[in-house]
């Protein structure tokens, strides 16, 4: 029997009403292709976005693939150190094909404008260079909400005496390293490690190992930097540096012309987000994420996992 994991996932960093980039894909079909910047063996299909292929008659192990949006998000302003508020929900399966060895990774990740997949990503690499850390360049560093289905002994942590379980993670890398933390909390500040403009999406790879990593919906919602609305369109961004990486889709910015369902790009103000603090409960069935903004009061938002 195929076993199968859906996830429906809430990440919050407190919005408020006006927002600076925002779209709505639910569920993901083809025609929100125009949307996406797919790289690797990132494809999309009527049930959504196939981030490592899925199709029998091919090779189904040693993949690695993104889907990312096409406009950037202008998460912090350098000059005044500002930064946005956002939120995101997700739906996603993962399906073992009824095989009881499957891997690896699936991550919801935060990368700066420009980055790019390596040709060695593929398994524990995740698409973000997680089992190669000494080769991170400015470029390379993210942060990343990891959801992890294979045992890897060089980057995951025991769990109760048990070499692995799967679990929920978040990691941070930069240029001194991958940062790997499995506990129930864990506060970042993202100017510390991701540039004033990123890009948002979904990464995945597989090893020997198969499962199928399918994307069936996600939205996205964030507020307006004050160093924005004050300037009538965003400053154009210099080119990306090529860093080797495999791409389909051009990375340039891109401004937002489309209807309000797809995406919509609104100058306002936004409030401030010093820090953030995710809270992970992870058990068989549930999965509870906590943000925090010391400005303003806790939110909470709880998932529903099926198993089936």
């Amino acid at each position: 029997m195929s076993k199968s994991l859906c996830i429906f996932l809430f990440l919050t960093l407190f919005a408020n009403a006006t927002f600076s980039l925002s779209f709505d894909m639910s569920p993901i079909t083809k025609s929100d292709g125009g949307h996406l910047n797919l790289t690797g063996d990132t494809y999309i299909t009527e049930e959504g976005i196939q981030v490592t292929t899925n199709e029998r008659d091919q090779t189904r192990g040693g993949r690695v693939g993104r889907a990312t949006y096409s406009e950037l998000l202008h998460l912090w302003d350098k000059a005044s150190q500002q930064m946005a508020d956002f939120s995101t929900h997700f739906s996603f399966v993962i399906d073992s094909s009824g095989s009881y060895n499957f891997g690896d990774d699936l991550a919801f990740f935060l990368a700066p404008y420009g980055s790019t997949i390596k040709p060695w990503e593929s398994g524990s690499g995740l698409g973000l260079g997680l089992d190669n850390a000494t080769s991170l360049s400015v470029l390379d560093t993210f942060v990343a909400v990891q959801f992890d289905t294979y045992p890897n002994p060089v980057i995951d942590p025991p769990y109760d005496g048990r070499f692995f379980i799967p679990h929920v993670g978040i990691d941070i890398g930069n240029n001194s390293g991958i940062f790997r933390r499995d506990d129930l909390l864990y506060e970042v500040d993202l100017r510390n490690h991701l540039s004033e403009y990123v890009t948002v999406g979904f990464t995945a790879a597989t090893g020997p190992s198969f499962k199928k990593n399918n994307v069936k919906s996600w939205n996205f919602s964030s507020t307006v930097l004050a160093s924005d609305k004050l300037v009538p369109s965003p400053t154009p961004l210099p080119q990306p540096i090529n860093n080797g990486g495999k791409e389909t889709e051009s990375q340039q910015p891109q401004a937002s012309n489309k209807g309000a369902k797809k995406k919509r790009l609104i100058f306002g103000l936004g409030g401030a987000c010093a820090a953030i603090i995710f809270i992970i409960l992870a058990s068989t069935s549930t999965f509870c994420f906590l943000s925090r903004n010391k400005k303003k009061k806790d939110l909470r938002r709880s998932i529903t996992c099926t198993r089936g």
